[in-house]
């Protein structure tokens, strides 16, 4: 387990970065969208998607706004795996780059292909293949899932030893 020290370190800058992180993200949330509903929009055939400040918009055969979407909810799990990133102890600046432009560019991938199956997805459910209700809360569970899987991964296979290496750890118990 995490020495105490590095455990306070730890909560403070998840803290600081928890409340500081999503301000600063929303400065760049409506561009992002337009990124994200660009590139979605190449691969959703069935439905067409529009950026309308931080929301996403789904429509399907001409209709208004079939679904919408606040995009900052989408957005979330990004967020909280750069705050993860940020506020782990024993990990060097570099590396810190790295993993933050490596888990930004994953969670972009798949923000794209999950946008795009929700669009078909609403898509199918217009033409009377399932509820659209479900077809929400399956892409709702889906995605709330994906940024713990990763940052839990993340957590497991890297930071945790790494922190062993670096001594960050503690060893045996006192005797």
């Amino acid at each position: 387990m995490l020495g105490t020290p590095d455990l306070l370190t730890f909560a403070l800058r998840s803290a600081v970065l928890l409340l500081v992180a999503p301000l600063a993200w929303l400065t760049v949330a409506a561009r992002y969208n337009e990124l994200l509903v660009g590139m979605a929009g190449r691969l959703a055939a069935d439905a067409e998607l529009d950026a309308a400040g931080r929301h996403i918009v789904v429509a399907v055969d001409g209709r208004e706004a079939t679904l919408s979407v606040d995009g900052f909810i989408l957005h979330y799990g990004l967020v909280l795996l750069a705050v993860l990133v940020l506020a782990a102890v024993r990990v060097g600046v570099a590396a810190r780059v790295g993993w933050l432009v490596l888990l930004g560019a994953g969670c972009a991938g798949i923000h794209v292909l999950g946008l795009a199956a929700l669009a078909e997805g609403v898509a199918w459910s217009a033409a009377g293949g399932m509820p659209e209700g479900a077809v929400f809360r399956l892409f709702a569970a889906l995605w709330g899932l994906l940024p713990a899987a990763a940052g839990a991964a993340w957590c497991l296979l890297y930071w945790l030893p790494t922190a062993t290496r670096a001594g960050g750890l503690e060893g045996e118990p006192p005797a």
